[in-house]
């Protein structure tokens, strides 16, 4: 199973799990994709019996275990996220409205659930989310959520 289908059923069991992954020496971009698909920390092999003890116990109280050189990684991805949300690649805006329907998808939000929220209807949710996908050149809702989780793990870096 890929790492990324991986974690998605492991949050889906296990919403309020945190995780630290344990793995080799990784080039600051690779911990960044990591971070996107949701883990809370990253311990090398190498570094197990210095951290691993204190990397359990920050993430359990809701922090981020990660290098100063990923969080640097991390900043630039999240910039470059932020600019790719609010310059959509086909050269039109993202609208007040439509920037509201990416935020409760990010949440994981259904079109129906979205609807009731901003009281429009859900084929306006769907028409809203359709012209999302075509200004941003996105094919699926879980495209939208992994910038999501990038902005919360980034909330969360800010906040610890």
């Amino acid at each position: 199973m890929p790492l990324s289908e991986c974690f998605h059923v492991l949050r889906e069991r296990y919403p309020e799990a945190r995780f630290v992954v344990l793995d080799k020496e990784q080039p600051p971009e690779e911990i960044v994709q990591l971070l996107s698909l949701g883990i809370h920390g990253f311990v090398t092999y190498t570094q197990v019996s210095e951290q691993l003890i204190q990397a359990v116990h920050c993430v359990a109280q809701g922090k981020m275990w990660i290098s100063a050189s990923v969080l640097e990684a991390y900043v630039r991805h999240s910039i470059a996220s932020v600019k790719s949300v609010n310059e959509s690649p086909t050269g039109q805006g993202i609208t007040q409205r439509e920037s509201q329907v990416i935020e409760l998808v990010k949440r994981r939000l259904s079109n129906k659930e979205i609807a009731e929220i901003l009281k429009i209807k859900e084929s306006t949710a769907k028409f809203h989310l359709s012209n999302i996908f075509s200004k941003l050149q996105v094919n699926r809702r879980s495209e939208l959520q992994d910038k999501g989780q990038l902005n919360e793990v980034w909330r969360k870096l800010i906040a610890s």
